[in-house]
């Protein structure tokens, strides 16, 4: 199944998400933090279609959470993101995430996400799903991630 979201519910998304923590640097040096935002997240989602959990659980905070929007503690810290994910990753016999629509302000990246899996050994996909993944960036690490599907 498909979902659609408005480009209005994704600004809100992320403007509710800056205003709540606010980061003030000069241009050059916000330049340089969406760079490495940028790089992070795709560092990321490279693990995960990889299905690497070492290169996956590489790319978050050891005290990381990990949400479904708007407040719902999903797991928290790297060594319960290692257990789910390296389920997950152990479970599918692919995992395929894109990034379609992508906003990015200092260390907060929002992605508009097409996630695709399969169960099946031919790696036909068996589930699609479009979500919205809001990424918090602290110490050169992804700290928070919010899930809205």
């Amino acid at each position: 199944m498909l979902v659609r979201y408005s480009a209005s519910l994704f600004a809100a998304l992320f403007m509710n998400m800056v205003s709540a923590n606010p980061k003030t640097t000069e241009n050059k040096e916000n330049d340089l933090t969406e760079q490495q935002t940028i790089h992070l997240v795709d560092k990321q989602i490279a693990a995960y279609n990889a299905r690497d959990i070492d290169a996956f659980a590489a790319t978050y905070h050891d005290d990381a959470e990990i949400y479904v929007y708007p407040n719902q503690l999903l797991l928290k810290g790297k060594t319960a993101l290692i257990e789910r994910y390296k389920q997950t990753f152990t479970a599918l016999t692919m995992l395929r995430a894109t990034s379609v629509q992508r906003i990015v302000k200092g260390n907060y990246l929002v992605d508009l996400e097409r996630a695709e899996s399969s169960t099946h050994p031919s790696q036909e996909v068996t589930r699609r799903v479009e979500l919205i993944a809001t990424y918090e960036i602290e110490d050169g690490l992804i700290k928070r991630v919010t899930f809205k599907r």
